[in-house]
């Protein structure tokens, strides 16, 4: 679809520099693979006004509880990475619609994703992951005080995984909620051009990947169990908690 509104627009550029029967031709055929794929006027002035965009292969390493993009903190072999946090990365970039992959056995994870669009990733990880292990710990401190003068055995670390693990999933569930809610309001209100633009910058990123990426599918699953408290406290998390530089792109939580 990107290679297809990006031809309208240079016809539509050309239609417009141009006289007599090449502009003509130009906007007849412009109008014409708008109406074949169902693309409006506004899709092709919002790609437009990305032109000077791109998309780009971002590597970064889980570096704490924030993504790195410094070479000395890409770390190839022998790395453990926690994956609950590898699963967060995951969930966001499903959220904004960009495209990922990872290198087992290290702590790098590669984006694929519109470069303006790149810092809105990096800000949503730090401030989810700041967010979910402060209340893992919160939780942690309060297992241990209520089991503390008790028959009760004191939580292990596995609690402190369990939680975090979970409060990932309960954190894409709000995720999936909020894009269903946005494209009910969208539809509602019969704005076709922001849905018309969530898929085309989609399909795009996907076309790219596809054209330029040798990806493989699908990933192992396994995970600690199930913590209700952990999937409480990601359904609870605030996208809109600022930590450092805020992204111009509009956040909900």
């Amino acid at each position: 679809m990107s290679k297809i509104v990006d031809r309208i627009s240079k016809l539509l550029a050309l239609a417009e520099g141009s006289e007599g029967n090449e502009a003509e031709t130009a906007a007849k055929m412009a109008r014409k693979l708008m109406v074949a794929h169902g693309i409006e006027q506004g899709e092709v002035d919002d790609w437009k006004g990305r032109a000077v965009d791109e998309i780009v292969e971002a590597r970064f390493g889980i570096v704490g509880l924030e993504l790195s993009s410094k070479r000395e903190d890409l770390r190839f072999y022998g790395a453990r990475t926690a994956w609950w946090k590898r699963e967060l990365f995951f969930a966001l970039v499903r959220y904004l619609d960009m495209r990922c992959s990872f290198r087992p056995g290290t702590n790098v994870v590669s984006l694929y994703a519109f470069k303006s669009d790149v810092e809105v990733l990096e800000y949503l990880y730090a401030i989810c992951a700041a967010q979910i292990d402060r209340a893992a710990k919160a939780y942690m401190q309060k297992e241990r005080e209520r089991t503390a003068h008790t028959w009760m055995a004191r939580p292990g670390k596995t609690v402190g995984t369990k939680f975090r693990e979970s409060a990932v999933r309960g954190l894409d569930s709000k995720l999936y909620g909020l894009k269903q809610e946005a494209a009910a309001e969208w539809e509602a209100e019969g704005d076709t051009r922001s849905t018309a633009l969530v898929l085309t910058k989609r399909n795009a990123i996907r076309e790219w990947v596809k054209e330029t990426q040798n990806l493989k599918t699908g990933r192992a699953r396994r995970g600690a169990g199930h913590s209700a408290a952990g999937y409480k406290a990601g359904k609870a998390v605030r996208l809109d908690k600022g930590v450092g530089v805020r992204s111009s792109r509009s956040l909900e939580g």
